[in-house]
C-alpha cells in the first residue's frame, strides 16, 4: 500500500465494500463494520511510522464505506484513483452464486479494479478473498456445507511457518 509520510503523519485512504450486515450482538458491542474495520486498520500501523500525536490524528486514515448488497453502491471512477486500497468484507453469501445480482456486480467491479486501476491494492476478508479469486480467474468451490466463522486452528506447512512464525 502506498503510504505518504511526513515527520508526524502517515496518510492512507481505503474504500471498504460492505458485503454483509453484522449480527446485532457484534454491532452492539463493537460498532458497525466501518468502525470495526477502521479500528483494526488504525491499530495495524507500525508504531515506527507514527508519532504519538499521529496515533490520535483522525487525518492519517480515511476509510469510506460502500453498501454493495442493499444499495449496490461503489466508488466512482474519480474516487477509485484517490484510494490506496479497496477492501472487500466477509459475508454469509456464496461467492460462487453467480445468479445473484449484487455478487455479479461485485465480481465485475473487482475485475475492473484489477484491470484498470492496478495501483490500487485489493484486499478481501473470507468472502471478499473468494470474490477476488473469481475476479482474477481463480476458482471458489463449495465447502460441503461447512461454513467457517471466527478463529479456526490450522496446521502450517514449513513454508507457512517461515512466513508466519
Amino acid at each position: 500500500m502506498s503510504i505518504t509520510t511526513s515527520p508526524s503523519r502517515t496518510k492512507v485512504s481505503i474504500a471498504l465494500l460492505i458485503c454483509e450486515s453484522l449480527i446485532p450482538l457484534i454491532g452492539t458491542e463493537h460498532g458497525d463494520q466501518p468502525k470495526i474495520f477502521e479500528d483494526m486498520m488504525r491499530k495495524s500501523f507500525p508504531k515506527s511510522q507514527l508519532s504519538l500525536d499521529a496515533l490520535d490524528d483522525v487525518d492519517y486514515l480515511t476509510m469510506d464505506s460502500y453498501d454493495v448488497v442493499h444499495k449496490m453502491e461503489y466508488p466512482s471512477e474519480e474516487q477509485i484513483d484517490g484510494y490506496d486500497a479497496v477492501m472487500c468484507s466477509g459475508s454469509a453469501a456464496n461467492a460462487y452464486a453467480d445468479n445473484v445480482e449484487w455478487i455479479r456486480k461485485l465480481i465485475a467491479f473487482t475485475v475492473h479494479l484489477a484491470r484498470d486501476h492496478p495501483r490500487v491494492k485489493i484486499f478481501g476478508f473470507c468472502f471478499g478473498h473468494q470474490i477476488i479469486s473469481l475476479a482474477l480467474g481463480g476458482t471458489c468451490v463449495y465447502n460441503n456445507g461447512n461454513w467457517e466463522i471466527g478463529p479456526t486452528k490450522i496446521c502450517l506447512t514449513d513454508v507457512g511457518r517461515v512466513y508466519l512464525g
